[in-house]
């Protein structure tokens, strides 16, 4: 089973991404087959002449070959450079999933349910796929550090403890 989201990306920046991931032929807001999403589009002024891709973005990225380990953090530089080390996919994925460009527009849910209700109707503008995906109404990955353990015995514990009463 793939969990997946569907984002709005500008087709500058689906250049820039892997040829493997799924994504849709580029569009303008203006495409007679959109006008069923129409108002979930972006409409400041810039945006009429901008073409626009939909690309389909799974969940969660899956363990890469031979590695041995998860990695969990911050998605801070460290955490990123740790992507860029695993390829072009884990690189995009992580770009994508933190909004990490300024071609990639917030994830909405009305968006997504919006092209994947009008799916026949859109066509090609819908991201092209070949198996079986199921979407879901958030990104469910959010990056958050592990919660610290209380130690009761730590010499700090009874600071804290006062602190959060």
């Amino acid at each position: 089973m793939c969990c997946s989201i569907i984002l709005l990306v500008t087709q500058e920046y689906a250049k820039l991404l892997p040829t493997k991931i799924a994504k849709c032929n580029a569009f303008k807001s203006s495409a007679t087959n959109c006008a069923t999403i129409r108002d979930l589009l972006p409409t400041k002024p810039e945006s009429t002449n901008t073409k626009f891709v939909f690309v389909l973005v799974p969940n969660t990225l899956g363990i890469p070959a031979g590695e041995g380990k998860l990695v969990k953090g911050k998605s801070d530089a460290n955490l990123a450079e740790h992507f860029r080390d695993l390829g072009s996919h884990a690189d995009a994925w992580f770009t994508m999933m933190t909004e990490g460009h300024t071609g990639i527009h917030p994830f909405s849910v009305e968006l997504q349910t919006g092209v994947s209700t009008n799916k026949d109707t859109l066509g090609a503008t819908y991201p092209k796929h070949s198996t079986t995906i199921h979407l879901t109404p958030d990104q469910l990955f959010v990056f958050k550090s592990a919660p610290a353990k209380d130690d009761k015995d730590g010499a700090i514990y009874p600071t804290l403890a006062k602190l959060r009463s």
